[in-house]
């Protein structure tokens, strides 16, 4: 993706994230239905999930989701999502995207918008928990626990100087 912290960018994510949930208010608990009727009547894969939009999203304070994927640390392979606007957009039409998500261990809130559009929603969320707050967080915590972490991803040298940044940290 080309994205810039540009006020354009900034204001078209927020015109975006505030026309689904538009549409989503106008349409009521038809998603909701639809959900009901695919996944039966049996309750979510995780205690604390609750439906958003066209997915399914965490519902949990920051500390809860530290211990969680501290747990999950021991548990052999898991992933976590982090969804942001951009997200939001790209999971109404991406059918690969969803699945990704619909099968993650931990999906939590990355941005205000989404809260907003949870409680427009009458399914409120606790606090936003974005990846760029709880990665720092993540590593001192493994750094008490005597865990190690594991950076993969991006061009040569950046795991590394991520590493050196989450140190001095």
């Amino acid at each position: 993706y080309d994205r810039y912290g540009d006020i354009g960018d900034f204001t078209a994510d927020c015109v975006s994230v505030i026309m689904m949930a538009a549409v989503f208010y106008v349409c009521g608990g038809w998603l909701d239905k639809k959900r009901k009727k695919k996944e039966g009547t049996g309750k979510s894969k995780q205690e604390g999930r609750r439906p958003f939009m066209n997915f399914m999203i965490d519902d949990i304070s920051f500390d809860t989701a530290i211990d969680r994927i501290m747990e999950m640390a021991g548990e052999g392979k898991h992933y976590i999502v982090t969804p942001n606007a951009d997200h939001i957009v790209k999971l109404q039409k991406d059918e690969q995207f969803l699945k990704i998500y619909e099968k993650a261990d931990l999906v939590t809130a990355d941005g205000m918008p989404l809260l907003w559009i949870a409680d427009s929603l009458g399914n409120s969320l606790t606090e936003k928990i974005s990846g760029a707050d709880i990665m720092p967080a993540v590593c001192e915590r493994a750094a008490k626990e005597k865990k190690s972490v594991f950076l993969l991803g991006g061009r040569e040298g950046v795991a590394e100087k991520a590493a050196a940044n989450l140190k001095k940290k």
